[in-house]
Formats: structure tokens, sequence, C-alpha cells
């Protein structure tokens, strides 16, 4: 993603296959599976956070499309497209809402057919 609003970003499949990451960045089968839980029962996710790359994060907001979550300074972004999962990590100095938007766009772009992400 090179909207310049994340620090890190990976791009997975609906089966969880990671399709694409920025270096050093990596989401495991066991994180895709905690952020799809998440999606699933926001809940739990205010309750035990999601981990994202050996790093727990705390649940800020959460619905079936996007969920953010928080550590310090920094945040988690993950947003689900029609065929994929995207994930951002954001530092500042940028913002949530910032960080939000910007994958929201994204996953925007790829439903309506701007980005050919075909998995």
């Amino acid at each position: 993603m090179t909207s310049g609003f994340f620090q890190h970003a990976a791009v997975l499949t609906r089966d969880g296959f990671l399709a694409a990451s920025s270096v050093g960045f990596t989401v495991s089968k066991a994180d895709f599976k905690e952020v799809m839980g998440c999606f699933l029962d926001a809940q739990k996710m205010y309750k035990h956070g999601c981990t994202v790359n050996g790093i727990k994060y705390v649940a800020i907001s959460g619905n079936p499309r996007t969920i953010h979550c928080k550590i310090g300074p920094e945040g988690l972004v993950c947003c689900r497209a029609k065929n994929c999962v995207l994930v951002g990590l954001y530092r500042p100095p940028v913002m949530a809402p910032q960080a939000v938007t910007a994958m929201e766009m994204v996953a925007d772009q790829i439903n309506s057919g701007l980005y050919n992400v075909d998995m």
C-alpha cells in the first residue's frame, strides 16, 4: 500500500494465505484466524484484543468490515474486501482516522474493480 499512511501492510486471501506484504511484516495463519474472529465476534475482540505479527493490540473499534486496534501510539487496521483481507500498521504522525479511512478506501477500490485482486 503506497498511501503513505502505513508503516507496514499485508494482503491476505480469504483463506488466510499471504498474497503480499511489506518487508519484515508477516501475518501468520494463527494471526489471520484471530483477525477473522475479531471481525465475527467484536465482544471477544474487545475482551481479548487482537494479536498480529507477534504483537497484541487493544481493541478500539470493530464491525464486520473494519477493525481498529492500538498499542501505545501504534495502531492496527484490518479491513475485509470482497476477496481479500487488508492489514496495516500505522505509526505517528499518522492518526487513527486517517489510517482507517485510507484502508477502507483501498477496500472500496478493490470491491469496485479498480484493482484486480484475483486470489
